[in-house]
């Protein structure tokens, strides 16, 4: 387990932080394709709303993630619908 000033990856975060909201500080990215690589945990939660909110607080840009798999609903339109639509 990382001490608290610890860098690290996403990878990591997803085992530390299962389906949690992850907000990282100083975070670190690759230049050649623009990818996080890793960062200080500032904040984790469960509430999307509460991680944006310690956002906030952050001087310098952060990284925020979310280490579950994010749920679509489903949305199904038949074709006359989106014919109306259209129109």
């Amino acid at each position: 387990m990382p001490k608290q000033k610890d860098r690290i990856t996403l990878e990591q975060a997803r085992k530390l932080y299962p389906d949690e909201w992850v907000l990282f500080s100083d975070a670190s990215i690759d230049p050649a394709n623009t990818a996080f690589t890793d960062g200080l945990v500032y904040f984790h939660d469960r509430d999307p709303q509460k991680v944006h909110e310690k956002a906030r607080e952050l001087k310098t840009g952060g990284a925020i993630f979310f280490t579950g798999t994010h749920r679509y609903r489903r949305v199904t339109l038949k074709v006359d619908e989106i014919r109306k639509a259209a129109a």
